[in-house]
């Protein structure tokens, strides 16, 4: 299963790898058996309205198995 972990920016990106130990992180990609991880201001990212449909879509297909986790944090 892959691991993608989606930031605010890299910087957050990286703390929260190094914080939580995941250092087989792949970009973005077809979001199909993976674990989604969104961190510190994802939100803010621009890439964000993007990345928001492509977990919608990933939700809606049967065949796929995502699971999100969600550490929001509003500095940094």
């Amino acid at each position: 299963m892959k691991t993608i972990v989606f930031g605010g920016t890299k910087e957050q990106e990286g703390l929260y790898r190094i914080a939580n130990c995941l250092f087989e992180v792949v970009e973005t990609g077809e979001l199909t058996d993976c674990d989604v991880h969104l961190v510190g201001t994802y939100k803010k990212n621009p890439k964000w309205s993007q990345f928001r449909e492509q977990i919608r879509k990933a939700i809606l297909n049967p065949s796929s198995n995502v699971s999100i986790y969600i550490k929001e944090w509003n500095y940094g």
